[in-house]
């Protein structure tokens, strides 16, 4: 008798394994069935291998067909897409509670608004519900895959992949994939303050230095609200690339939004010793 309890504690176990093995049965006879790959990420979530989760998410995706159609954009979206450029970037997590607090009752009485469910399904993404993000994403992907959200998740979740992958190669493919999912984003909404730091990041790591003064004049040209605690990353960027006056004009965007910040008093020190070392330096000329 004292095997009952072993044995009822492991079903559980033995039915996802199960179920995968299932699944990546009928995946081998269709590989390229979108709904074997979303249930197989579904299946490995409940199994706690997030990673494969997410490679077959988005193996999901780029199965399923597309069917764009024009959506109109509801006062209630803009709203809400206005609550999460406003805090995004600054935390995240708080953004993601707010907006499922606020709309989720509300999205689930107009399914219709697409550009909502959409939103929702970022916020449980970014609260750790990847199974209810899982099944809105997928259900609104073939009507809304040219959506800067949708190319915002696609290029975070490859991220993740990057960040855990030991495939150099698949890791470098990855990466380019990531940085034209983000930069598509950008381009249709410029106004996100997350994805500056990364695409930045990415553009310093290959040493492109004139893509990162393309990403900085950007953010300032449509004045974007980063984070206060990102203001010494971004005017720093631009000093180390020898664009002094571009991180003085930041760093006076940064003045309007954060009157008062020791990152604003840390970030006018730096160049003011950089001019100072500039100063100093002969004139060979």
């Amino acid at each position: 008798m004292f095997l009952l309890p072993i044995l009822l504690t492991l079903s559980p176990f033995i039915e996802q394994k199960n179920e995968l093995a299932t699944l990546h049965e009928k995946l081998s006879m269709a590989p390229q069935d979108a709904h074997v790959h979303y249930r197989l990420a579904l299946a490995y979530f409940r199994d706690q291998e997030v990673d494969k989760a997410f490679f077959h998410f988005l193996k999901s995706l780029d199965c399923k067909e597309k069917e764009p159609t024009d959506t109109k954009e509801s006062p209630l979206y803009l709203e809400a897409l206005q609550l999460y450029l406003d805090q995004c970037a600054i935390d995240p997590i708080s953004c993601a509670e707010q907006l499922i607090e606020k709309y989720e009752k509300l999205s689930a009485a107009t399914p219709q608004d697409l550009q909502l469910t959409l939103l929702l399904a970022t916020a449980y993404a970014n609260t750790g519900k990847f199974d209810l993000f899982f099944e809105h994403f997928f259900r609104i992907y073939p009507f809304l895959n040219d959506h800067y959200l949708v190319y915002k998740a696609r290029g975070i979740i490859l991220s993740r992949l990057i960040k855990h992958g030991v495939d150099q190669e698949a890791k470098k493919k990855d990466q380019r994939q990531m940085v034209q999912e983000l930069e598509h984003a950008l381009q249709k909404e410029p106004r996100d303050a997350s994805l500056y730091k990364i695409l930045i990041l990415c553009a310093d790591e290959e040493d492109n230095g004139a893509q990162m003064i393309a990403y900085l004049k950007n953010l300032l040209l449509h004045r974007v609200k980063f984070p206060r605690s990102d203001i010494c990353f971004y005017v720093y960027a631009a000093a180390n690339r020898g664009e002094l006056e571009l991180a003085k004009k930041i760093l006076d965007l940064a003045k309007e939004y954060y009157p008062y910040s020791k990152n604003i008093i840390a970030s006018l020190d730096y160049l003011n010793r950089i001019e100072k070392v500039d100063h100093a330096r002969p004139n060979t000329r």
